[in-house]
Parts: C-alpha cells; sequence; structure tokens
C-alpha cells in the first residue's frame, strides 16, 4: 500500500512539474436558481464568489480546484394556514450554497496568448444551508450535496494576467431531508494570474 501511495505521490509530482503552466484566478459569480431551487429561493442572485486554481497538463488540457459561495434569497408577504392556526407576515427564504469541487478543462485554440474558448467540468461536494424567517420565527436545515457543475467559457490573456468569462450549471443531487435536485446558473466574471 505505501509503494503505490509513494508511486502515486511521484506521478502527481512529475505531471506537475511537466506542466509548465498554471493560474489561479477569482471570480464574480452572480446566479439564477432554476427548479425546486427558484421555487424556494427565486429570481436573480447578486451574491456570489470563486476562487479556483487551474493546473495545465498540456496547452489544452487542464485540471484543478474551485471553491465557490453563493447567495439566494426570496421574500414573500401573506397568509399561512396550518390546521387551525393563521399567521400573517413576512416570509424570507435563503439559500448558502459552498461548491468545493475538482475540475477539468479543455481548452479550444492552439495559443494560450490568445483568448480561447473552454468547456470544462466539475465534480464534488456542495454544503447548502436553507434558512426560512418567519417573522421571528426561524427553520434551518443544512445538508451535503454531490455536486456535478459542467461549464463553459472563454479565457482571455493580457501580459501575466489573464481574464474570464463563464457560465456554469451547478447541479445538486438530493441528499439527507432534501429529497429534490438544487441547481442554478451561475455566471463567472473573473481574472487571475498566469
Amino acid at each position: 500500500m505505501k509503494s503505490i501511495i509513494l508511486a502515486l505521490a511521484l506521478l502527481a509530482t512529475l505531471a506537475t512539474g511537466a506542466a509548465a503552466e498554471s493560474s489561479f484566478g477569482m471570480a464574480w459569480n452572480p446566479s439564477i436558481p432554476v427548479g425546486d431551487t427558484a421555487d424556494f429561493a427565486g429570481g436573480f442572485a447578486w451574491r456570489g464568489a470563486s476562487v479556483e486554481w487551474r493546473n495545465f497538463i498540456r496547452t489544452d488540457w487542464a485540471w484543478g480546484v474551485d471553491l465557490g459561495w453563493n447567495v439566494m434569497t426570496d421574500s414573500f408577504s401573506g397568509t399561512v394556514t396550518e390546521g387551525d392556526i393563521t399567521v400573517t407576515g413576512n416570509e424570507w427564504n435563503t439559500i448558502n450554497a459552498i461548491p468545493v469541487h475538482l475540475t477539468t478543462f479543455k481548452y479550444f485554440g492552439g495559443d494560450r496568448r490568445e483568448p480561447r474558448w473552454y468547456a470544462g467540468l466539475g465534480a464534488g461536494a456542495n454544503w447548502m444551508e436553507y434558512r426560512q424567517d418567519f417573522g421571528i420565527f426561524a427553520v434551518e436545515e443544512t445538508q451535503w450535496h454531490f455536486t456535478l457543475a459542467p461549464e463553459i467559457g472563454v479565457q482571455m490573456p493580457w501580459n501575466s494576467w489573464v481574464g474570464y468569462l463563464g457560465v456554469r450549471y451547478q447541479h445538486a443531487f438530493a441528499a439527507g431531508n432534501v429529497d429534490n435536485d438544487q441547481g442554478w446558473f451561475d455566471f463567472k466574471v473573473g481574472f487571475g494570474l498566469n
């Protein structure tokens, strides 16, 4: 077992050393919830951010790690009746989502000094907090979800910096007490260091 771990560590080190390029970036990620996520906290969400690192295996292929945070909210006013109890007030629904992905990207176009389209896929975990406030009362549920996140975008280099625009669909599969899949599109507007 130790020899397998040592061999994998050596292979990872050699692969990292062979790739002459990597990039680190930060992005603003506004989002639009869809499906059951939109039913709970719909509408355009301006709050979102991510950091990512990409290591180029070849000039057209990279793998990396992505960590993000999206906040989706919605509010309602009205009356709720449950049995013999009727309550009137304001309800605020909030979802905090923190996705952590291992990623892979395929780049189209040969020269890294020119704008290039890319397509990628992230897979990992997504910690989500569902909070429902009604007046002075609050109900909160937290859950880890397995997540897949396909992404397309364009990367635009300038000097040692790189800018990128992308669209990613976050799909968090049902887990625990959350019996519906969750999903949203986030729009990446970011920059990074090459």
